[in-house]
């Protein structure tokens, strides 16, 4: 059986999927939730002997750039956002395991990059935090063979950015520009490491020098979709997802790297109530992405958002196989059950979660909010919620940040600080239900029914199904303050 994807989106609306529930910003879409790997853009120097043209045909890098009449005129493919990703071919485990021995002895820098190569792939089939940790030690590897190699300070640039470690990544690109300032990749890239910490206006600057360019990529409409988003331009912000999508599929992009952009346009719609359409264009991203646990999970929120409790149920059931299932699939999974009576199955889904938390296999680092949210929501380790929110703020100030930081402090109650950090969250201007649900019971708590009754009722006007739980929860304490 082909290994899932589970590549996560970073979309900036959720902390979760397009990435992360809250996403956090960055490019569009991370490994397994907000965070994968890359096209490369450039192709890899000729290999000799058989395995090796193999390595080159698997890594294939991004034939799918798009050059209009304002495209680059360098020649250059400009990648999609970081964290979409690339296509995947046979042979994989068998390429890292002879890369693996001879880069045990190699001083040759290309092969420590294609080792990089092999293990960057792996991540975005798995999800494998692992894996893109071993691809950024093979970069830096290259580096310290050859410190100016351009092509291993983009690649681990990449990798530190689907690692979340955005102090790192910006440093790379910094010095990936002072080598190659015409890189449109790099330039980009700064841009989408810039929005994932919450700097939009700085982001924007960026990229401006992209859409100078090459202002017809889907790529870069990608691009312009989420800062939409950050700006709380919902309706723009479609507008460029539909064109990024459209643009992709008519310029024949095909497989996984078309299906990020369809999964991209559905979390979109569904983040603004257009639950059919979402539906529609989840389940095209796993027609050509057939692995993708992020796609099923997305079909079956989708689904459920439409009343179809069993149907949601089925496709969150085949997202979670595996040991490895991400923490926001499970806990969704669980509430469904518990929605739809099945109590017992609830509770066992849930002791997977418990599992990896006790396995130490739980991601409470690259995406902590995603852990602290389900575990604020069920109320258990709350103490250990919020220090991974405030770890992941630490990182980033974004939108999702502060929201997953205010309803750890509320639920730990410290509710004069969540209220505060409340009010960080809703000045980005960033329309999310989740983040309208949660800020709306913070001002309940600390006395503004009349503000709490605004935010919930534009968190159900915004998305009216955005959680089996939460809408239900949102329209109780609406209809209690009216």
């Amino acid at each position: 059986m082909a290994p899932k994807q589970r590549y996560r989106q970073r979309s900036l609306l959720r902390t979760s999927r397009a990435g992360e529930e809250g996403g956090g910003g960055g490019s569009p879409p991370p490994p397994s939730r907000t965070t994968s790997t890359f096209g490369i853009g450039k192709t890899i120097a000729l290999l000799t002997g058989a395995v090796l043209v193999v390595v080159a045909g698997y890594l294939g890098f991004d034939r799918t750039g798009v050059r209009t009449s304002a495209g680059p005129a360098s020649g250059q493919m400009l990648q999609p956002p970081a964290g979409a990703p690339v296509d995947d071919r046979p042979d994989l485990d068998r390429l890292i395991g002879v890369y693996e021995e001879k880069t045990t002895t190699s001083r040759d820098p290309l092969d420590h990059r294609t080792m990089g190569r092999l293990y960057l792939a792996r991540a975005d089939l798995t999800g494998d935090i692992g894996s893109f940790e071993e691809a950024r030690q093979s970069f830096s590897d290259a580096r310290a063979l050859y410190p100016d190699d351009v092509e291993a300070l983009s690649l681990e640039a990449r990798a530190a950015f689907s690692l979340h470690d955005f102090a790192d990544a910006a440093a790379l690109i910094n010095r990936w520009l002072e080598l190659d300032p015409g890189s449109l990749d790099g330039i980009a890239l700064k841009g989408d490491v810039l929005l994932a910490i919450g700097d939009v206006t700085a982001a924007e600057a960026v990229y401006d020098d992209v859409v100078a360019v090459a202002p017809e990529h889907p790529a870069v409409q990608a691009r312009l979709a989420q800062l939409a988003v950050a700006k709380g331009d919902m309706t723009a912000g479609l507008s460029r997802a539909t064109i990024a999508e459209s643009t992709a599929r008519e310029t024949g992009f095909t497989g996984r790297p078309l299906a990020w952009y369809q999964s991209f346009l559905g979390q979109l719609a569904f983040d603004t109530g257009d639950y059919a359409r979402s539906q529609s264009m989840f389940s095209t991203a796993l027609a050509n992405s057939p692995t993708s646990s992020h796609d099923q999970a997305g079909v079956a929120r989708a689904r459920a958002a439409q009343g179809d409790v069993a149907g949601a149920i089925q496709f969150l059931e085949l997202a979670t196989e595996g040991e490895a299932a991400a923490v926001d699939d499970l806990g969704y999974l669980a509430d469904l059950y518990e929605l739809a009576g099945d109590d017992q199955q609830a509770a066992s889904t849930r002791s997977r979660i418990e599992a990896q938390l006790q396995a130490g296999t739980l991601d409470t680092t690259v995406h902590a909010r995603l852990a602290a949210l389900y575990f604020l929501d069920h109320d258990v380790h709350l103490d250990l919620a919020l220090e991974m929110a405030e770890a992941d703020l630490a990182k980033r100030s974004d939108a999702g940040a502060w929201d997953a930081y205010a309803w750890a402090l509320y639920k730990n109650g410290r509710t004069a600080d969540a209220l505060a950090a409340s009010d960080n969250v809703l000045s980005t201007g960033v329309q999310d239900a989740g983040f309208f649900y949660r800020a709306g019971v913070i001002r309940h708590v600390t006395g503004d029914d009349e503000r709490a009754a605004d935010l919930l009722d534009r968190a159900l006007e915004l998305s009216p199904r955005f959680h089996p739980l939460h809408a239900d929860a949102a329209e109780r304490l609406a209809a209690q303050l009216r």
